[in-house]
Parts: C-alpha cells; structure tokens; sequence
C-alpha cells in the first residue's frame, strides 16, 4: 500500500490516543498508523534527501499540526496525549473605523 495523507492519518492517531488512555511515544504511533494502514517496512524506511525517514517524519508532521490545533498535548520527551482541554477561541476582530483624510468618522453622502 501507498503511504497515507496526512488527513487520512489524523483520525487514525486521534483513535489510538483515545482508546490508549496514557500518552503514547511518536515512534509507538508511527508504528500503529504504519499497522493500521498496511504501509510495508520498505516504505517506512524510504529516506528524505536529509537522511530522515520520509514514513516517520510525516506522522511526526501530523501530530505537531494536531498539537498546535489543541487536540494533543506533548507530555515531554515525545509523548503525546489527547488534550482534554478545548483549545482556546480566537481572539476577537477589531476593525478600524473608516475616517476620511481628517480622521473624522466618514458621513454618508447623498446619492446624485
């Protein structure tokens, strides 16, 4: 089988994280994405020009992106976790009030 998509993989970490309640280690989930996915032991060891596991870096990829959404914490030393509190909102949108070149608030004109 073909190495997955990065938006296939997602559900697939999430599920294992789930069901493993503890943190788990990237390399234990590269191992259950690679299980699950049927990916062969020569596609996992294929290689980046910079020597790295192209298989390994990926899900390392998916994890961090799912870190950064707030759906996983790290725990440390490459552990990660499901994150049990809902990532912040985002800030408010301030818009600026439209002003003419006498920063004036701008005053509708009528229409000719």
């Amino acid at each position: 089988m073909t190495i997955p998509k990065p938006s296939e993989m997602k559900q697939t970490i999430l599920d294992y994280l789930v069901k493993a309640k503890r943190p788990v280690k990237l390399s234990d989930l590269a191992e259950e994405v690679a299980r699950h996915f049927k990916v062969t032991e020569e596609e996992q060891a294929e290689r980046n020009p910079s020597g790295g596991k192209k298989f390994s870096n990926l899900v390392g990829s998916v994890v961090t992106a799912l870190g950064k959404n707030g759906e996983l914490r790290s725990t440390g030393h490459g552990f990660w976790e499901v994150s049990t509190t809902p990532p912040p909102p985002p800030p408010p949108l301030h818009l600026p009030t439209p002003t003419n070149s006498f920063r004036e608030p701008l005053k509708s004109s009528p229409r000719m």
